[in-house]
């Protein structure tokens, strides 16, 4: 959510509660994570999270300074599955991963050139993680921090 987004009379400022919660993580050398909070499937949404992830943008000699240590995204439903926002998330989790592709090794993340992954078949592009809690499907996208690229993305091209 933007503040701009919101109603004057609301006074919630979602924008700045997430820069306040983030900064404090990050000044006391916290690992943060985030989730979506609504069910948004546009490009200024997903600009946001990119945004909160990664704020002072990529880091070609190594890990950036500020990012996210995770992100779950929530509400993972049929609108989702819908083709026209289907493509606009895979460019989401792309861009979550730097635009790098898939790194079979988790110790060449971070790293500035990560060799893609030659096997080019649909299903082994990507490994596919479920997480079933109290009846949402959540999915994980992860940084070298928790050891694992989780991603969730079917290849329907």
């Amino acid at each position: 959510m933007r503040d701009s987004e919101q109603p004057a009379e609301a006074k919630s400022a979602p924008e700045e509660l997430v820069q306040l919660v983030l900064s404090a993580g990050w000044r006391e050398e916290i690992e943060v994570a985030c989730e979506n909070a609504l069910n948004r499937y546009d490009k200024e949404a997903y600009n946001q999270m990119l945004k909160n992830a990664r704020p002072n943008g990529i880091n070609e000699n190594g890990p950036p300074e500020h990012r996210i240590s995770a992100l779950t995204y929530l509400r993972l439903g049929d609108d989702l599955m819908k083709s026209s926002n289907l493509s606009l998330f895979k460019v989401f989790v792309k861009k979550m991963h730097a635009d790098q592709d898939f790194c079979s090794n988790p110790e060449d993340y971070y790293k500035p050139i990560c060799t893609p992954w030659k096997d080019q078949s649909p299903s082994s592009q990507l490994t596919i993680f479920w997480k079933q809690q109290s009846q949402r499907n959540h999915f994980h996208l992860m940084t070298k921090q928790t050891c694992l690229l989780l991603v969730w993305l079917f290849l329907l091209d």
